[in-house]
């Protein structure tokens, strides 16, 4: 890897990226695999971040832009060259950044990646550069970037805009990876569209093909990518408990078929996952809950013309003392916990709550305690809020 490093070494003094130092710091470089097949070169900048102040600046959230973007007409994806590198760094920070190589110390210009607070600097840059274009209908997340709308020309509009900014701030586009006026695009991990939101089929392919965890790492790897998928996910929570139980201090690592019908079940669930639809603005929102001994689980619907389509699927574990709850208890909780989660699509909207326990008629008979507070909670929504006994509760594909 020693030609591999000179070389991209080499052509970073040429762009202006890198440039010889003569700091105290050193770190190590190292390399992975592209999925292209080429080399990236990664610096330890372990030592570094430890002794960093973390940057406040906040990230947007994953699912506030992929709930936003879905469901629209055209999407044109803007891809940035070397996003990270059209952030310059300030002069008494370069030497921070230091890294040692077979041909001399030297140290960045710009925003290496790897260091901490450098997602936060991207962002922070990336907002004040396309401040005029974003908004409801186009979302910046670090270097990615999504023009969505119903008409045409309205994103026309936004994408002719997008160069003049990058000029104006020198930020450069890389075309060849960009996406123009598409009915879907890959987003985020995901792939978003006008039907609604849906896992990458290679994401799917990879956890179904996983074989079974030989270690803590291995199992800790496994379940981070199944939990990016959650919110497609029926009862991700009573699914994975078994899984997560072999993660805790002190457990063995030691394979029982519990563990194993887990496992299977998990890899299924991501198998069957089904289109997240966007929501209208019409239709009536349905919330369904179930509570088991473990957790909740619970659903978002809507009413769009005679179908009911799944938003988003929910779930958490109980504590210790929340296990010791009774039923009705455990019942209640899951819909105040369902409620409160999607407090954004239904304060301001009629929606109708679906479980298998008659809670109404408990609720209303209880004056003190915390079932009377979460009365108060329910009180916010009412009367748009109604209850509906149903046998059958958060079916998959709803």
């Amino acid at each position: 890897m020693r030609e591999e490093l000179e070389k991209q070494v080499k052509k970073q003094l040429e762009l202006g990226v890198v440039r010889p130092s003569k700091s105290e710091w050193a770190a190590a470089p190292h390399f992975v695999k592209k999925k292209t097949g080429e080399w990236r070169c990664v610096i330890d900048y372990r030592r570094l971040n430890a002794s960093m102040v973390a940057d406040s600046y906040p990230l947007p959230r994953i699912w506030d832009h992929l709930r936003r973007a879905a469901g629209k007409k055209y999407y044109c994806t803007l891809d940035m060259n070397s996003g990270f590198w059209n952030v310059p760094i300030e002069e008494g920070s370069k030497p921070l950044t230091a890294f040692i190589t077979p041909i001399g110390l030297f140290e960045f210009n710009v925003i290496p990646f790897g260091v901490k607070n450098s997602p936060a600097e991207i962002q922070r840059a990336m907002d004040a550069c396309f401040e005029p274009l974003l908004g409801d209908d186009a979302f910046c997340y670090i270097d990615d970037i999504v023009i969505c709308g119903d008409d045409f020309e309205s994103v026309l509009a936004k994408v002719e805009l997008f160069p003049k900014q990058c000029r104006k701030t020198g930020f450069y586009q890389r075309l060849d990876k960009s996406k123009w006026f598409k009915h879907q695009v890959k987003y985020l991990g995901h792939v978003v569209g006008t039907d609604g939101i849906k896992v990458q089929e290679k994401k799917t392919q990879t956890i179904v093909a996983a074989r079974r965890p030989e270690s803590r790492r291995g199992l800790q790897s496994f379940l981070g990518m199944c939990g990016y998928l959650r919110p497609f996910i029926c009862r991700y929570s009573d699914t994975t408990a078994p899984l997560f139980d072999l993660l805790k201090k002190g457990a063995e690592l030691k394979w029982q078929p519990a563990h194993e019908r887990a496992f299977e079940a998990l890899k299924e669930a991501v198998q069957n996952t089904v289109i997240l639809h966007a929501p209208t603005p019409t239709g009536t929102y349905i919330i369904e809950t179930d509570a088991s001994e473990l957790g909740v689980g619970a659903l978002l619907k809507q009413c769009q013309g005679d179908v009911e389509v799944p938003l988003e699927f929910a779930s958490r574990k109980f504590n210790p003392t929340e296990r010791r709850w009774d039923t009705r208890e455990r019942e209640l909780f899951a819909v105040k916990w369902a409620i409160e989660k999607w407090r954004d699509y239904v304060s301001l909207a009629h929606f109708v709550v679906r479980t298998d326990h008659n809670n109404l008629r408990y609720l209303t008979n209880v004056d003190t305690g915390k079932v009377f507070r979460w009365a108060l909670a329910f009180s916010n929504y009412d009367p748009r809020l109604s209850f509906f006994r149903e046998s059958a509760i958060i079916s998959r594909t709803g």
